[in-house]
């Protein structure tokens, strides 16, 4: 027996042979098995996707019916449309332009001062210390 007939029974031999069909049936079940399971992770997926979609056309429909129903004003999408913004104002005050800052916001009224009441004994109250002051005492410290 030479070497080419050593070479080719490693190669060929029926031990080769059997180990080779061996790893072929593996390789061919695993690809089978990883088929099926992607088949089923694909209707997962898929089934998935529906459902998102179906989440964001009913987000859709609300968003339409919640503008559709939405009172209508002069305003139009906000409230502060018509009004000068906060910042603007700010930029034009700290360049010196105080009274556009302030133009119709600032109003400044004088009111009748409020009358004091009368000043007198307070009912229920008496000065127990003599300082003039009926409502409040200084603590008295017992021994």
């Amino acid at each position: 027996m030479g070497i080419l007939d050593k070479i080719k029974e490693v190669l060929f031999g029926e031990k080769t042979m059997a180990a080779s069909d061996q790893m072929v049936d593996k390789v061919w079940n695993t690809a089978n098995k990883i088929k099926k399971e992607s088949a089923s992770l694909g209707d997962k997926i898929k089934s998935k996707i529906d459902h998102y979609d179906e989440l964001a056309r009913k987000e859709q429909a609300l968003e339409k019916n919640e503008k559709e129903f939405r009172p209508h004003s002069s305003h139009g999408e906000s409230l502060l449309d018509d009004s000068r913004d906060f910042f603007e104002k700010a930029d034009q005050f700290a360049k010196g332009d105080y009274e556009a800052a302030q133009k119709g916001k600032i109003t400044i009224e004088q009111k009748e001062p409020v009358e004091k009441p009368a000043k007198g004994p307070v009912k229920g109250f008496e000065d127990l210390d003599g300082d003039g002051d009926e409502i409040i005492d200084d603590a008295i410290i017992e021994e």
